[in-house]
């Protein structure tokens, strides 16, 4: 028990004495200011300012009244710095330069599974109307068809508008009423008279003209009602190019029609 006395009495006078050590604030001198981490009077940032003046810590900062256009005032370094637009107009193949496209069809509050598929990207999310979850690329894409909002109020032979607006990389089908998307063309190796491939893959709702080498809307044919020897009507209108061969009924390259 005298020993544990003993040794709070010891603990008390340190802690006294430590606390004698550290100085007061208005006990400093005029000019400098207590620290207790050093247990002593440390010169203010004016005094050490004053004596050491040219640390760039010490420079006061002067504010820019005007920046010159594309300029912008920098404190740090007490100037008119470019700005992020000038630097990329400068400098536009920076990555960071690029704009960053939004998807249309993304919503602002996209639900996802927390699965990961094959491709590296959640199998179902939300889209915008219109829009559907593409699981290979991770996007929310148009579908292959969908039906235009912004058309003229005219009405063709096949009862829809005869031209319409469809995003990038859709054409619009005036036969089917609707904006397909576009298609690699793939055609065949060969040349024709007319100089061109025999055949073509297109879009739907187009077929391939190998006279023009276009791909042309679907020809509505017009043909007589009777009945010729071979099963077909004996005459039938055809589209450019091309000439009706009443023995199979059908519209074949006009051999007639002007080669290159």
């Amino acid at each position: 028990m005298k020993n544990f006395l003993v040794l709070t009495t010891l603990i008390l006078s340190l802690s006294g004495s430590a606390q004698e050590l550290t100085p007061a604030s208005n006990q400093c001198p005029v000019g400098t200011q207590a620290e207790v981490v050093y247990n002593d009077c440390v010169p203010t940032a004016e005094t050490m300012c004053a004596m050491w003046y040219s640390k760039i810590e010490c420079v006061p900062v002067e504010k820019s009244s005007i920046c010159p256009e594309g300029t912008r005032e920098e404190t740090v370094y007490n100037d008119c710095v470019p700005t992020e637009e000038t630097m990329c107009a400068a400098w536009y193949s920076r990555t960071e330069c690029v704009p960053e496209e939004i998807n249309p069809g993304t919503p602002e509050n996209q639900m996802c599974t927390f699965d990961i598929n094959q491709w590296g990207h959640s199998s179902n999310c939300t889209c915008n109307e219109e829009y559907d979850w593409n699981e290979r690329t991770g996007e929310c894409e148009r579908p292959n068809i969908y039906k235009p909002s912004i058309c003229s109020r005219d009405i063709n032979p096949w009862g829809h508008a005869s031209v319409c607006s469809c995003d990038e990389g859709y054409r619009y089908n005036q036969i089917a009423g609707t904006c397909d998307k576009k298609i690699v063309r793939a055609c065949t190796r060969d040349i024709n008279p007319w100089g061109n491939s025999s055949n073509c893959r297109c879009d739907q709702g187009e077929y391939w003209n190998q006279v023009l080498g276009q791909c042309r809307p679907e020809f509505i044919q017009m043909c007589t009602a009777d009945i010729n020897q071979w099963g077909h009507a004996s005459k039938c209108s055809c589209d450019t190019g091309l000439a009706y061969d009443q023995t199979v009924g059908k519209c074949k390259p006009d051999q007639n029609f002007p080669k290159p």
